[in-house]
């Protein structure tokens, strides 16, 4: 074999054929290798930068621990491996990129494990992330953000933007404040409202309303159905129901009434039987009608002219010594008042007229038997047995103008067993004698009492 050294720029027309090693040493240091093919493996190893001009094509692996730049391209039939950084002006074409958290497929599927960028990120279909997406920018979609089966578009974006917490507005999700309250609702149609503390409110239209509290209405409640509470229900000046309009002192007339019982300033509520009791004064204008009895311990008073009574049960049987009659008496306030039956027959009857066992009689037509020593009777007395002693019989003690007194005697009347008429009035004569005597057997003598003077008795 033959050697050749050159000193110097060599210039080759031809192929040039190494069967060693080819090995180019640097001019400028002794013995520092710049580049060489290792002998056997045609491995190519340089530790400078490699130049070429044109198209350099490699039928194995390239290995490089510097950088490789190329203006016109990088076309690789194997796998690119062990790169740290890979920069380019124009287009990476490749099947599939594979990189320590990161990989790009045929079909241009990106995987990657962060991605950070200063400017705009714009992905043309879908972006899938396993993990956070965190910005500190924005976010922009083009139609819609989808987190499982909710898919939220603009529309749906618009409800949430601008919110301020605590106060409602148009078109917009309601959020409370700190407080946990809201401000400046409108209507809300819903179903049951549950409240655990107070809650104002301008308009409310709700199907039921429920509270553990007090509901408390500062302006007018409207309710288009009933309304049911379990406590009590608070109304700050009146209840109203169509016309009605019941206040407190309306109320106060049905609160605590005892049914049946009469109370001052309440309403009467009958008992289960339709009685009450405890009434004082009833007064009207109109006609007062009972079916049942009317039972009075105290006075009826009328201010009118008469007082009809009807549908009285006719008694037949008359008890005149314990009946009695009531009247109205004008001495005494017009009251009504009662009189036994034989009081009353005594203050009408006038002369000639006597009250005989609660029955009116004419005295002159009044039948008595008389004994020796008795007063005689308005009408007349008959002296029934045989008389055998003197008698003695005085005339009425109280007697009226115009009563008249008629004795009878029987027989055995005679000078000495005489019948003597005598006046119990202390200067009252008969005619003009002190007493007069019947000496025959059924005789008799008729005496009448004169509006006189002085007032003595007459005999007929």
């Amino acid at each position: 074999m033959s050697y050749k050294f050159q000193v110097g720029a060599a210039v080759m027309s031809g192929s040039l054929t190494q069967e060693g090693a080819f090995v180019l040493k640097d001019d400028l240091t002794a013995n520092n290798t710049i580049f060489q093919v290792i002998r056997n493996t045609g491995v190519v190893s340089g530790s400078g930068q490699m130049h070429m001009v044109g198209n350099c094509t490699y039928g194995g692996t390239l290995v490089t621990s510097g950088s490789i730049t190329s203006k016109g391209g990088v076309a690789a039939g194997g796998a690119i491996s062990g790169v740290t950084s890979l920069d380019g002006s124009g287009d990476l074409t490749m099947g599939t990129i594979t990189m320590t958290g990161f990989s790009v497929d045929a079909d241009g599927d990106v995987q990657l494990k962060t991605l950070s960028a200063s400017s705009t990120v714009h992905s043309v279909g879908a972006l899938t992330a396993v993990g956070a997406i965190a910005s500190s920018g924005s976010i922009t979609a083009g139609s819609s953000f989808i987190i499982g089966s909710a898919d939220l578009n603009e529309t749906d974006m618009e409800k949430l933007d601008g919110i301020t917490n605590g106060t409602a507005a148009a078109n917009k999700a309601v959020v409370l404040d700190g407080s946990k309250n809201i401000a400046t609702i409108g209507t809300v149609g819903c179903g049951a409202i549950t409240s655990t503390g107070a809650s104002t409110m301008g308009s409310l239209g709700v199907g039921a309303v429920s509270s553990s509290a007090g509901v408390q209405v500062v302006g007018t409640l409207n309710s288009i159905g009933a309304m049911a509470s379990s406590g009590s229900i608070t109304a700050g000046t009146s209840f109203i129901i169509g016309s009605a309009d019941i206040n407190e002192t309306d109320l106060e007339k049905i609160d605590g009434i005892t049914n049946g019982t009469v109370a001052a300033s309440k309403a009467i509520v009958v008992d289960a039987n339709k009685d009450f009791s405890g009434m004082r004064h009833m007064s009207g204008s109109g006609n007062l009608e009972l079916v049942g009895s009317l039972s009075v311990v105290g006075n009826i008073f009328a201010s009118g002219s008469s007082v009809q009574l009807s549908g009285i049960t006719a008694d037949t049987a008359l008890d005149v010594a314990n009946d009695g009659l009531y009247f109205r008496d004008d001495n005494d306030a017009s009251k009504m008042k009662n009189v036994e039956i034989g009081s009353f027959l005594t203050d009408i009857a006038g002369a000639g007229i006597s009250v005989v066992s609660n029955q009116l009689a004419v005295q002159g037509n009044a039948v008595s038997e008389i004994h020796s020593g008795q007063t005689a009777a308005e009408g007349y007395n008959f002296i029934a047995a045989a008389v055998t002693a003197s008698h003695s019989i005085i005339l009425p003690t109280s007697p009226s103008v115009g009563d008249v007194v008629t004795i009878k005697t029987n027989s055995g009347v005679t000078a000495a067993n005489y019948v003597q008429l005598s006046s119990s009035i202390g200067d009252s004569l008969i005619d003009d004698v002190n007493f007069v005597r019947i000496e025959s057997p059924f005789g008799s003598v008729t005496l009448f009492y004169a509006d006189d003077s002085p007032k003595r008795w007459k005999i007929v």
